[in-house]
């Protein structure tokens, strides 16, 4: 603020409408929140069992890696934004990798499944 005016500013989404005469000039307006989250992973409670996947985003390679020893079957499944089955496959190694080189940039869900049980879910990121 200042003895000729003053300036504000928003983050997030703005709507305003301004009006001016003479006399001087109004804006008016909502602001909508602008909302950023990001998503590790979901953790399922019952089975200890530790995941990552990386890089994320990625420009077409993801690897996906556990950390601690498996002996059960595990399972990924990648999905596209819409829930679309795009890939599928065993984790048979400690890192596994997955191709993504021919999918547009985008969101896509990697889910992590044992016996059908859900556990880890993570929200991937491809780039260009």
């Amino acid at each position: 603020m200042g003895s000729s005016g003053s300036v504000s500013f928003s983050v997030g989404q703005v709507t305003y409408t301004s009006d001016s005469t003479s006399a001087g000039s109004v804006s008016a307006g909502v602001q909508q929140a602008y909302v950023v989250e990001v998503i590790d992973g979901i953790e399922n409670e019952t089975v200890q069992l530790g995941f990552i996947a990386y890089p994320n985003p990625t420009n077409g390679t993801l690897w996906l890696k556990y950390v601690e020893d498996i002996s059960e079957e595990v399972n990924y499944t990648l999905l596209d934004i819409s829930g679309k089955l795009l890939q599928s496959g065993n984790v048979l190694e400690q890192s596994t990798e997955i191709n993504m080189h021919d999918l547009p940039s985008g969101s896509y869900q990697l889910l992590v499944t044992s016996s059908q049980t859900l556990i880890k879910s993570f929200k991937i990121l491809k780039i260009q």
